[in-house]
């Protein structure tokens, strides 16, 4: 894939890089595996896919198992990633007798020239990272936005679809209403969010530093921001998906991504509809990419297995 600038919506995200972190050794990975057969211990964390189900609620115990696999040159890595739904972020302190008060977060986004901003419920879950193996390396927590997994890069994509349909004769673009810019920011957000996952945990971030070559001591002393740029407008879909129990229509969606404004990868995201049991990865199904430092530096992050937690579980906000 080429490096191109040319882009439909921008979402701009913060990148920490540690300096110096200790990594545990990674296990010896087959380089000529595909899919599954690079997990070996896949199965005994996660197996499987539960039918799609838009009518259902979060669930206390909804879990999604993730690879992660980078290549530069000869030298290979991977990971699994289990996120876990653990409930809402409650707060803290004095609450009146029989109510629970939930933690929000305050998002922004960019659609074309308009700033939004927005609020969101907090899902609390566990962020578990294996070997391919299976053997644990650690467990974090992380808070995401409810809002953002539940509408999904998928409804954006359909509505940009629309939207195109609705173009004026003279190919001038149409005027959004407040609740499709809305919905546009909402999707757009899913990105950062998922890639946040990744680059904010230490044992994962050395797997992207390892496609996207470290930066330069002079960019890391002044700081580093990360440019995730979708290009709507070459999305396409495609008549099947690569899980089960996805319901389409499915949107492969080209992403630029550029480090201090220098092209830094050149990623292909297909998404499917946010539905339970896929509405954890907000309906992102894979992520596969090249670095812009050379072809021989790839990635890829795709779904193994998706389940919902047990009935009775539902959270209720």
């Amino acid at each position: 894939m080429s490096c191109s600038g040319r882009t439909a919506f921008r979402v701009v995200l913060a990148l920490a890089i540690a300096v110096g972190c200790a990594v545990p050794p990674p296990s010896r990975v087959d380089p000529t595996a595909v899919g599954a057969a690079r997990y070996p211990g896949a199965a005994a964390i996660l197996s499987g896919f539960d039918d799609a189900n838009p009518d259902a609620e979060w669930r206390t115990g909804d879990r999604v198992l993730l690879g992660l696999w980078t290549q530069s040159g000869a030298e290979v890595r991977a990971k699994l990633i289990e996120i876990e739904v653990l409930g809402p972020s409650a707060l803290k302190g004095k609450r009146p007798e029989g109510f629970t008060l939930t933690e929000s977060i305050e998002m922004s986004a960019e659609v074309g020239d308009t700033h939004l901003k927005w609020s969101s419920p907090i899902l609390r879950t566990a962020v578990r990272v294996y070997e391919p193996d299976g053997r644990l390396l650690q467990e974090t927590e992380a808070k995401l936005p409810e809002s953002v997994l539940r509408t999904g890069l998928h409804a954006t994509c359909e509505l940009y679809s629309a939207l195109v349909a609705r173009a004026h004769p003279d190919g001038s673009p149409p005027t959004l209403s407040p609740e499709e810019m809305l919905l546009f920011a909402k999707g757009v957000a899913m990105i950062p969010t998922l890639l946040g996952i990744l680059q904010d945990d230490e044992v994962l971030r050395p797997l992207l530093v390892q496609v996207v070559g470290p930066p330069p001591l002079l960019t890391i002393l002044r700081g580093i921001n990360v440019d995730a740029l979708c290009d709507l407008e070459l999305s396409h879909t495609v008549d099947e998906a690569s899980v089960p129990c996805a319901r389409g229509p499915f949107h492969r969606m080209p992403l630029h991504v550029a480090v201090n404004d220098a092209p830094t990868l050149e990623l292909e995201m297909e998404v499917a509809a946010a539905e339970p049991p896929l509405r954890l990865t907000g309906g992102v199904l894979s992520i596969h990419g090249v670095s812009c430092r050379g072809a021989d530096r790839t990635m890829t992050l795709e779904l193994l297995a998706a389940r919902c937690g047990p009935a009775g579980a539902e959270i209720r906000w």
